[in-house]
């Protein structure tokens, strides 16, 4: 399951806060997909955090398996997932995308 952790400078309605969330899991669905692993937009695991001493506005890292197909694209996933947010969430100022491909296990069935 990706997970991905959104850090904000400033606080942000619920509201806001949700129609990012739905934003965003829809956009990764279709962006980290691949023959090894077709995901829809209930497969993430989206928290939001409001700490101190950010560099953007939002900042977006998103931790996903390293499948070949999603490594070959890491950055055009990233920038796309970037423009994307962007466009449709403008008044939230400064985005940025890290996306983190690892290899990783994990404790839960």
């Amino acid at each position: 399951m990706p997970t991905v952790d959104i850090h904000f400078k400033n606080n942000i309605s619920i509201e806001k806060g949700n129609k990012l969330m739905d934003s965003l899991s829809k956009i990764l669905a279709e962006k980290l997909s691949c023959d090894e692993n077709q995901l829809t937009e209930k497969d993430f695991s989206i928290r939001l955090h409001f700490p101190r001493g950010r560099m953007s506005d939002v900042e977006i890292s998103i931790f996903a398996h390293d499948y070949q197909a999603r490594v070959v694209r890491q950055d055009k996933i990233a920038c796309e997932t970037r423009d994307i947010l962007c466009r449709e969430f403008s008044e939230l100022g400064k985005i940025t995308v890290s996306l983190l491909l690892v290899n990783y296990g994990y404790s839960f069935e």
